[in-house]
């Protein structure tokens, strides 16, 4: 049984955040498959922008700074 004290946390997790979103993901994550990347895609909204980093696994902005750093600048400019 879930703990009833979590239903407003599942129910916030369970949809898009309103406003504007960058999801960058890991190709080679060995926790969370790239697979769950590509599939909230497709039930976020046009809102929401993922995308996969090459040669990154579950920790991309320790694995890919200067990539992950540009491409958050890049969002927010």
């Amino acid at each position: 049984a879930r703990d009833p004290a979590l239903a407003a946390v599942d129910a916030a997790c369970a949809q898009a955040p309103p406003q504007p979103t960058l999801y960058l993901h890991g190709r080679d994550d060995g926790c969370v498959r790239a697979s769950v990347a590509e599939l909230a895609a497709a039930g976020l909204g046009d809102h929401v922008t993922v995308e996969l980093v090459d040669d990154a696994g579950h920790f991309l902005h320790l694995e890919q700074p200067n990539v992950v750093g540009a491409r958050v600048v890049e969002f927010l400019s």
